[in-house]
């Protein structure tokens, strides 16, 4: 995982982005809206099914983390270029994460392995602090 915004993309067209409350309820529609966006480029269903647990998992991570009175912000960005589908959640929790690599949850925790999840089935992945606070989490899957 990286600190870079996106790193090795040339320059990503942003597709779609969706601000909304961070509320558990409205994990379902996020996950549909990413995989309809990921479907709309015609990325197999394997893709799409990832792209869809990826962004659960990064968006329970931000209705978790972030402020009460912050929105979350979800983009979906393609390089045509490269052939990846990226997206990314940012959110205004104070905690900017740890790189999977780095961190190592006990076997008994209840928590700590999402980024791991999502860095183990991406193409690339990453967290960057944002200016002004919170954190953009992002991954990138192959459409090819």
């Amino acid at each position: 995982m990286s600190q870079a915004a996106v790193p090795h993309h040339h320059f990503p067209t942003v597709l779609t982005t969706l601000e909304c409350a961070p509320l558990p309820e409205l994990a379902r529609p996020i996950r549909d809206f990413v995989t309809r966006t990921a479907r709309h480029l015609a990325a197999s269903d394997e893709t799409a099914e990832t792209a869809r647990l990826l962004v659960g998992e990064l968006v329970a991570n931000a209705v978790v983390h972030s402020r009460a009175a912050g929105l979350i912000r979800v983009e979906v960005l393609h390089d045509p270029e490269c052939g990846h589908l990226i997206v990314s959640v940012q959110d205004r929790g104070a905690v900017v994460p740890k790189i999977p690599a780095d961190v190592r949850p006990a076997l008994d925790d209840e928590s700590g392995r999402g980024l791991a999840f999502v860095h183990s089935l991406s193409a690339e992945c990453g967290v960057v602090a944002c200016a002004g606070g919170g954190k953009r989490v992002w991954f990138a899957l192959s459409l090819n």
